[in-house]
């Protein structure tokens, strides 16, 4: 046999097994020495029903973007719509809300950094698990929906798609708004007189952070939004925000990122929007995967990009800059 075919195979074979050895390396170590804690605070889970006839302020023929086209919502209208309400277990009088909504393909089980430090300060959270959007959401009735990726023909298709899914957001966000408002007034329901809703403000990250500076614009009622590193253009140019909003962005290194900050910073002339940029943090530093080890941030690096920030440093910025604006939206 030829020594050349033979060196070969072996230097196939070689490489194959020291890739596989690799692998599960550094697979059992992110899975074994996972640092990520989480101290989810005390809470309840709701169910908001969605309806076509539920009070919402919302016209969904009107789109939140200028060029998508997309028909009228339809996404999971009649389902139930799940709720997480975190709330401060000691409180003695009416608390200020705080709408939260996660991002693509996630749910609000991993943003407990942020909902914790909330809680801890006196807010009730509100958690939206969105339907077909999140990783996973089990109805009332034991249906499960699953996020399934979406397939994009085209960059026009996957533009629609992604306004269809902010579209969506939106609604879903003003429908449990609205149910949280009826709820607190309900003598015999746990947020009957607990809560505030003339001092709420709405987050969300990534797409439910474009969601959330979105329905600013709808909602004239809330007292502030915040997006977590999320917008997506094109903007609704007929639209002027005079409800103020933050936006906190991941150091802008990839081309995408610098568009989507240059998109904020021209929107934040006409809008009331305050930029704060997190230097070393890239998008998902925004969620629990900040507590990640260097190991499973690496292995997870193509999808779930955290950048070289620490929890150490980026977890109290992130706080701090969230609850000072919240702060001086509810004095």
């Amino acid at each position: 046999m030829n020594k050349k075919i033979v060196y070969g195979a072996l230097w196939v074979v070689g490489c194959w097994l020291i890739g596989c050895t690799i692998f599960f390396t550094t697979s059992i170590y992110t899975r074994w020495f996972d640092t990520t804690i989480r101290n989810t605070p005390s809470q309840a889970v709701l169910w908001s029903k969605a309806t076509t006839n539920n009070g919402s302020s919302i016209d969904t023929t009107v789109k939140q973007t200028d060029t998508c086209k997309v028909g009228t919502i339809s996404l999971y209208t009649q389902n139930s719509i799940p709720v997480h309400i975190y709330y401060p277990v000691d409180a003695q009088q009416q608390a200020p809300v705080v709408i939260f909504s996660h991002g693509y393909a996630t749910d609000c089980s991993i943003y407990t950094f942020i909902i914790n430090d909330l809680v801890t300060h006196g807010y009730v959270v509100i958690g939206i698990d969105h339907p077909g959007i999140a990783k996973k959401v089990v109805l009332p009735n034991g249906e499960k929906i699953v996020y399934q990726k979406p397939i994009f023909a085209d960059a026009q298709d996957k533009k629609n798609k992604t306004c269809m899914a902010l579209d969506q957001y939106i609604t879903n966000i003003d429908q449990a708004y609205n149910q949280i408002k009826e709820w607190s007034e309900q003598v015999d329901h746990i947020l009957y007189n607990r809560i505030n809703m003339q001092k709420c403000i709405v987050i969300g990250h990534s797409l439910g952070g474009a969601a959330s500076m979105a329905y600013a614009h709808y909602n004239k009622n809330i007292s502030g939004s915040i997006s977590l590193d999320g917008f997506y253009a094109p903007w609704n140019t007929t639209k002027t925000n005079t409800i103020p909003c933050l936006y906190l962005s991941a150091e802008p290194k990839r081309t995408t990122q610098q568009a989507r900050l240059a998109a904020v910073q021209a929107q934040s002339i006409q809008n009331n929007i305050s930029l704060q940029i997190i230097p070393g943090a890239d998008h998902n530093a925004f969620c629990d995967a900040i507590l990640w080890n260097k190991v499973k941030r690496w292995w997870y690096a193509t999808v779930v990009p955290v950048g070289n920030i620490t929890a150490e440093v980026g977890i109290p910025v992130i706080t701090n800059h969230i609850r000072e604006f919240c702060s001086s939206r509810i004095q």
